[in-house]
């Protein structure tokens, strides 16, 4: 290019229409250029060896690929697996500790209501120390009966239902006899 900004004369635009647009290269670059790229192992038979050799890897390459995707997909399965056991593991052991608490101050203030239950009972009306007797009894008897259901081979819980129902059995036969006064054994 040039750096002038004039216009170009006719004969100068005839000279330049008439250059040829692309040159062909000679027979002998062509020769040369193609005898390097056999050398360099580019073209020719060789060429089909590194192309099946090419397939040959790219085939193990998706091989190994697909293998390490799978395994990866095990082992995060696993982990997961084993994350959420031991999450309900420790959520149960939570909830057995909580229930642990709860039943511990459940039985302390049903143990303070007895307490207090024994104190008013020498000036209470007899009629309400009847019924909070027996109301206290019903809550043993439901809590001797979870016991069973919760340890079924524990013989203190049994035994204690079967006195609760053995009372409950002699206070009715009772109610017809007012005049024995009878002992619960447990």
């Amino acid at each position: 290019m040039h750096d002038r900004d004039d216009e170009l004369t006719a004969a100068e635009e005839r000279a330049y229409a008439e250059l040829a647009r692309e040159a062909m290269p000679s027979r002998m670059l062509e020769e040369r250029v193609v005898s390097e790229l056999r050398a360099r192992g580019v073209l020719g038979w060789r060429t089909a060896q590194r192309h099946g050799w090419r397939r040959l890897q790219t085939a193990t390459a998706a091989a190994a690929s697909f293998a390490l995707f799978a395994s990866g997909l095990a082992v995060g399965q696993w982990l997961g697996a084993r994350h959420t056991a031991d999450a309900m593991l420790k959520l149960q052991r939570q909830d057995s500790a909580t229930a642990a608490a709860a039943v511990q101050r459940t039985g302390s203030a049903y143990l303070s209501a007895l307490g207090a239950l024994a104190q008013a009972s020498s000036s209470a009306d007899p009629k309400e120390v009847a019924r909070a007797r027996q109301a206290a009894q019903s809550v043993l008897h439901q809590a001797a009966d979870e016991m069973v259901r919760l340890a079924p081979d524990d013989p203190v819980s049994a035994q204690i239902l079967k006195g609760l129902d053995r009372a409950q059995v002699q206070a009715t036969t009772a109610s017809t006899r007012p005049d024995k006064q009878h002992f619960v054994w447990f």
